[in-house]
């Protein structure tokens, strides 16, 4: 019976070891799966790390050059702004001017 016995717990523990085996070799898989996706995520960062680099200085020179076209637009306005209010001043000073003489024609009839 202690022969059977041994037996009996040899074959058990041979059968636990080649469940281990499969269960190790499993794991062992994914393992590799995991590391190469790894390797190809660290691959892809490598390669878009420069192309996001090349955007924002892109980005960076675009709103350089778009602030200073704005800044360009804003004088030109500022300009126009200034030619109108001295018409506008000039138109006044000459409404005031005929107001004043015809005001004052208005007292004295020739």
């Amino acid at each position: 019976q202690i022969l059977e016995s041994v037996h009996i717990l040899l074959v058990l523990l041979s059968l636990v070891g080649e469940l281990l085996d499969s269960s190790l070799i499993f794991a062992e898989t994914f393992n590799g799966i995991g590391s190469t996706s790894l390797l190809g995520f660290q691959f892809i960062f490598q390669l878009t790390h420069p192309g996001l680099q090349f955007l924002e200085l892109l980005l960076s020179t675009l709103h350089c050059q778009l602030l200073s076209l704005i800044q360009t637009v804003l004088q030109v306005l500022h300009c126009d702004l200034q030619v109108l209010l001295h018409s506008l001043q000039v138109r006044a000073g000459v409404l005031l001017l005929l107001q004043l003489l015809s005001h004052h024609g208005g007292l004295h009839p020739c």
